[in-house]
């Protein structure tokens, strides 16, 4: 899940609070999510296991930029999750589709 470039785009907030490259992906795959008429629900789904959630786990864990996620921790990440098996399946697809996005569109 590597990303190209010196540092590659930060996961959360910056030192002074500022907060840049997770949020530009984010809303770059909400606003993607959006454009392909995914229904408000969904959407609401989208921005709780993404801005709530996995930016909750990379600040505990201080996984800063996109390139420090890999195997283990987002293997890890799914066992804190509290959600029933189907639930939790369906989420794990939402991230590999989060993580999809990133990967195509740079």
């Amino acid at each position: 899940m590597g990303e190209g470039g010196a540092t590659g785009p930060e996961i959360r907030a910056c030192r002074n609070g500022r907060r840049r490259g997770q949020d530009h992906r984010q809303t770059a795959y909400l606003s993607d999510a959006k454009a392909r008429g995914l229904a408000e629900s969904t959407i609401e789904k989208l921005q709780q296991i993404f801005r709530k959630q996995l930016l909750g786990f990379t600040e505990q864990n201080r996984l800063i930029f996109l390139r420090d996620l890999n195997v283990r921790n987002m293997t890890e990440w799914p066992t804190s999750w509290k959600d029933k098996a189907l639930a939790k399946k369906k989420k794990f697809e939402r991230v590999v589709g989060f993580f999809w996005f990133c990967v195509h569109h740079g």
